[in-house]
């Protein structure tokens, strides 16, 4: 199996390497949220060349530098790993510059009042990636790539209330 050396990597993007990581990020969660992206980037009668003129298509502007690391990544075969090599990536650019990320996932769409309220509960150089999770059924569950974890939801609270009754 090819590997990916993401610290020469980051060496490379330098300054671009939180924005690299971002799109990076971004990529992914669109081939993992689509199945017929993935069919399409999995498909060896595909050629390279479509499958990066595509990806190029769903990211105009992007970096020239993420534009060549896809298509190496295309043309090596190594699609398969875009999602481990993107959540690597970034939390390895996010530690060199001092920035946490926060996967926020909440029941409705947060106003910027509140994901301004969010980064400054947590400190620091933050980025909140935001999802929608209905099944929260209100409130909001954060998890940061230093290692903290909040939640304060509806559903959070009747899992606790059940541990409670089943314990008590």
């Amino acid at each position: 199996m090819r590997s990916v050396d993401l610290e020469q990597l980051l060496t490379i993007a330098g300054d671009e390497a939180i924005e690299l990581g971002e799109t990076l990020h971004n990529l992914s969660r669109l081939i993992s949220g689509h199945h017929e992206l993935r069919m399409f980037l999995d498909n060896p009668l595909v050629s390279p060349d479509s499958q990066k003129g595509a990806i190029a298509a769903l990211f105009p502007g992007a970096l020239p530098l993420f534009y060549r690391v896809v298509g190496l990544l295309v043309d090596h075969q190594l699609g398969n790993q875009l999602s481990s090599i993107a959540a690597e990536f970034s939390q390895l650019a996010a530690r060199r510059f001092g920035l946490v990320y926060a996967q926020v996932e909440s029941a409705f769409e947060l106003t910027d009042g509140e994901q301004a309220k969010i980064k400054e509960f947590l400190g620091g150089q933050v980025r909140l990636r935001l999802s929608l999770r209905p099944d929260l059924l209100g409130g909001v569950r954060v998890k940061t790539s230093d290692g903290r974890f909040f939640e304060d939801s509806f559903r959070g609270r009747l899992e606790q209330l059940k541990e409670v009754m089943a314990g008590g």
